[in-house]
């Protein structure tokens, strides 16, 4: 049920209902039939219940002042209308109609024939699990031969797993309002005083904004602001509108539902864009995806160029994961005379990076040890770890020369420690190539540099964290 159908004479009603539609922002579509012209309007939402379908039905009549139609014409889908606008609508027709102290009894009256649940004047509308928005949930009972429905009890809704679109509004406090300035261009373009053509987005504001505190306050400010901008705007009774949206607990609505969100950055809706909550997490910026080919070419070009400048100094290559760095060095590695310093975020990555190059048949490379593998003692091992803790890292070589003084030469940590620094002493001595991590590289002093003249030293990383003040970047 997507297509409500209404009555529509074109000779006594065709201003009122162009002007009605158009002050809401309600799109239908106007059909010619054997039995007269009807007006056909699309819901935005799912609707596959019979009651439900009436309710919005009868709304509709009543803001258009016609009656139901049975003829089945659909609206295309770009002339959808939300059941939540229509609500607004409603609401502001029987302000129109009724003065500000009866209105809302004239609107529990109407609703409590329905025989649905209210939660201030408007109904409750719940979400199902298949998507379907619909009032009350009912079940069926039996009565003789007659099978009827009834509203369901609590417990039985709690038991079907029902998903209520009836949430808590949570109110943003101490919300700044210059931060949604800043962020949202729906908001922006209201607080300027922009035409608005489509009420329906002005709608979408009202809603986001009365989650904030004093949100309510801040949009009548606005609005007020604006008298000679929107004549459709003035026209409308926005604080019983806003009252509605607050105490009837109206949804906000999604960025996604903007006619702005695919020009902004944006969260779930306005109010978490301009203020994340504590547990939020969203993404500021959208992602751009090119070919891997073309990504893996420009990994090329910048390696070719760091290897062959002619200037010796430490280039640094940033590039994501997967498009084939290890393999590009790799690569060159084999086919080179140049002995080249590769160095890598952990040991972990170094030793499987190691494998691989001498799986390619690459034998003149070597690695920097890894202290950990040499199984020192407890007490030393913390020491070490705490002169990496406060930053004194590369006091740690130093720290383990001194220690030897100490040690007797069957001790194991004397073993140990000696097999570590002439494990490093031999790979920083290499000729060759060596793979290190980004640690070991930074405290590499310049007769190792020195080892390698006539070569560059190529750095490849994932993420530019690693501070390099006096040699080039090269960025991918």
């Amino acid at each position: 049920m997507k297509c409500i159908m209404l009555k529509h004479d074109i000779t006594r009603h065709y201003d009122m209902t162009l002007n009605i539609a158009l002050m809401y922002s309600i799109r239908y579509t106007e059909f010619e039939t054997e039995e007269g012209y009807v007006l056909s309007f699309r819901l935005k939402e799912e609707i596959n219940d019979l009651r439900t379908f009436t309710y919005f039905q009868n709304l509709l009549c009543y803001i258009f002042n016609t009656e139901p139609s049975n003829q089945n014409y659909c609206s295309p889908d770009t002339q959808e209308v939300s059941i939540y606008t229509i609500m607004l609508a409603f609401v502001d027709r029987v302000r129109s109609n009724y003065d500000e102290r009866h209105y809302k009894e004239v609107i529990r009256r109407e609703n409590k024939k329905a025989d649905i649940e209210i939660i201030d004047s408007m109904p409750a509308i719940y979400k199902l699990k298949n998507g379907d928005y619909t009032l009350t949930p009912t079940v069926e009972y039996i009565n003789g031969f007659y099978i009827g429905e009834m509203p369901a009890p609590e417990n039985e809704i709690q038991k079907q797993a029902i998903t209520r679109n009836k949430n808590k509004r949570a109110v943003y406090r101490n919300f700044n309002f210059n931060d949604l300035y800043e962020s949202c261009n729906l908001y922006r373009a209201f607080c300027n005083g922009e035409q608005f053509y489509d009420m329906e987005q002005v709608f979408h504001i009202a809603r986001n904004i009365c989650g904030a505190e004093k949100g309510k306050q801040h949009f009548l400010d606005i609005v007020n602001n604006q008298q000679a901008q929107n004549g459709f705007i003035q026209s409308i009774h926005w604080k019983e509108i806003l009252n509605t949206i607050v105490k009837d607990e109206i949804p906000i609505v999604p960025c996604s539902q903007c006619e702005y969100c695919k020009h902004c950055q944006h969260s779930e809706n306005m109010l978490s864009t301009a203020k994340p909550r504590k547990t939020e997490i969203h993404q500021t910026r959208k992602n751009e995806y090119y070919p891997i080919e073309e990504v893996a070419q420009e990994l090329n070009n910048a390696f070719e160029q760091a290897v062959n400048a002619q200037e010796q100094d430490i280039y640094i290559i940033k590039a994501q994961t997967g498009i084939g760095k290890t393999h590009t060095y790799l690569s060159y590695m084999k086919n080179t005379d140049k002995p080249l310093i590769i160095a890598v975020p952990t040991h972990n990555l170094k030793n499987e990076i190691l494998k691989k190059a001498r799986d390619m048949g690459i034998e003149n490379i070597c690695c920097t040890p890894d202290l950990d593998e040499y199984n020192l003692s407890d007490d030393l091992s913390n020491k070490i770890n705490n002169l990496y803790a406060i930053g004194a890292g590369e006091y740690v070589l130093k720290f383990l020369t001194n220690q030897l003084k100490n040690l007797k030469f069957t001790d194991t940590d004397y073993i140990n420690i000696s097999s570590y620094l002439t494990a490093l002493k031999k790979s920083l001595r290499s000729k060759g190539h060596i793979i290190t991590t980004h640690a070991r590289l930074l405290h590499m002093k310049n007769e190792t540099l020195d080892n390698h003249t006539g070569c560059n030293i190529c750095i490849l990383l994932q993420i530019a964290q690693y501070p390099a003040p006096s040699h080039q970047l090269l960025t991918l």
